[in-house]
């Protein structure tokens, strides 16, 4: 086996031992790369700042196709994931990681400093070999992680022109991981960056980047970094801020689909979720939301025909959000008599009832009699209860 890479400098650190990277199936896939790999990025990050790790990145200096091959005759299943990059996932029972061949231009040494260089931020630089101990190859990249310091590995402006979706990323990351505000060269840097490149940008990328942020667990602090650097009118149309604060001071862990929905006004959801292509389920899930929190009574009622309960859990916090008062007080009597949303029309035709076995005569009686039923209840009897009522009396008579 030849001399496994240069990883930079060590360090004395070394990763709190894991699954995730001293577990059977990681050991596996490092055995499988033969030296030839290290662990990168998120993982590493997050490891050290005794976070969670949700994502298991590698780096390797084999190519896809031999990769495959090694993880593949030692019965690892792995699959393209990144052709761009020839990255491939591999999986081993509820394990899984995504393994990157190294880049570098013609003539550049392929190794961990080469790698470390195209990363964005020098906290995403760290990496750790088969034993957990970790290697800082731009030599300042643990020492930013720990004073809170995010930091461009190459000069911003440069970083930022070569892709201008690192911005959102930036303000993401500050929101997160920053403690020390960013230098005055960064900061005039992304105000360049705001106002002339990002406007530019492919708005899908830019799209996967602002779920990103809208759902982080900082997302008040990134927005308003945003707004601080001028990136706001390239991102979302007049956010509501304030609201989403206080959404965020009742429900914590919401999602970003409610999140949006206290965001964004009900005129400007379509043209979002249009611009950046983002899913029409859950577009519709945010107008629904909205629809809720803004609409009619009869507008509620038909929605909760449609739908679970459960969204009403969703729209609650919402509405105290916004401060709609109106759909407090209805959304909360609602929520109190779960299924009791009267419906607006009666939900049987005389078809129904034939198919019982009535006939055509008396399933015209029949109907207006569970109508008058239907009414008394208050209007809250859905099909299926009209219909268990219609066959009840087939079997001892209709009402007099």
């Amino acid at each position: 086996m030849s001399p496994g890479p240069s990883l930079g400098r060590a360090t004395d650190r070394v990763l709190p031992s894991a699954e995730w990277w001293s577990g059977k199936a990681a050991q596996k896939v490092m055995e499988a790369l033969e030296g030839k790999a290290w662990f990168v990025g998120g993982g590493v990050r997050d490891a050290l700042l005794g976070q969670p790790v949700t994502d298991v990145d590698i780096a390797t200096l084999w190519a896809s196709r031999a990769m495959q091959k090694r993880f593949r005759d030692r019965g690892l299943w792995c699959y393209l994931t990144g052709r761009r990059l020839g990255t491939m996932t591999v999986e081993r029972g509820d394990w899984s990681a995504q393994v990157t061949p190294v880049q570098a231009h013609p003539g550049e040494p392929r190794d961990a400093r080469a790698d470390a260089f195209r990363r964005d931020f020098t906290i995403n630089t760290l990496v750790a070999d088969r034993e957990g101990r970790i290697h800082d190859p731009v030599e300042r990249g643990l020492a930013d992680l720990r004073a809170g310091r995010v930091r461009f590995v190459v000069d911003p402006g440069v970083s930022l022109r070569e892709d201008p979706v690192r911005l959102i990323r930036f303000l993401r990351f500050q929101a997160i991981y920053g403690r020390i505000p960013p230098n005055p060269e960064t900061t005039e840097a992304c105000r360049r960056a705001a106002n002339s490149l990002l406007p530019k940008a492919e708005p899908f990328r830019v799209g996967l980047m602002l779920q990103k942020l809208v759902g982080c667990s900082q997302a008040v602090k990134a927005l308003e970094l945003a707004e601080q650097f001028g990136a706001m009118g390239s991102l979302l149309p007049r956010p509501d801020i304030p609201a989403l604060q206080a959404l965020l001071t009742e429900v914590p862990d919401a999602d970003w689909r409610q999140r949006l929905a206290v965001l964004l006004s009900p005129g400007d959801v379509k043209r979002v979720f249009v611009r950046y292509a983002w899913p029409q389920d859950d577009r519709i899930h945010v107008e629904v939301l909205h629809n809720l929190v803004y609409g009619r009574p009869a507008t509620v009622a038909a929605i909760l025909q449609r739908r679970s309960h459960e969204i009403l859990a969703e729209a609650l916090p919402i509405a105290r959000a916004l401060e709609r008062k109106e759909a407090l007080t209805l959304l909360g009597a609602l929520d109190e008599h779960e299924g009791s949303v009267p419906h607006r029309r009666f939900p049987l035709k005389r078809r129904h009832i034939a198919a019982l076995g009535w006939d055509e005569e008396n399933a015209v009686l029949v109907r207006a009699a569970l109508k008058d039923h239907w009414i008394a209840s208050g209007r809250t009897m859905d099909r299926f209860e009209l219909l268990d009522l219609a066959e009840r009396w087939q079997a001892e008579g209709l009402p007099a």
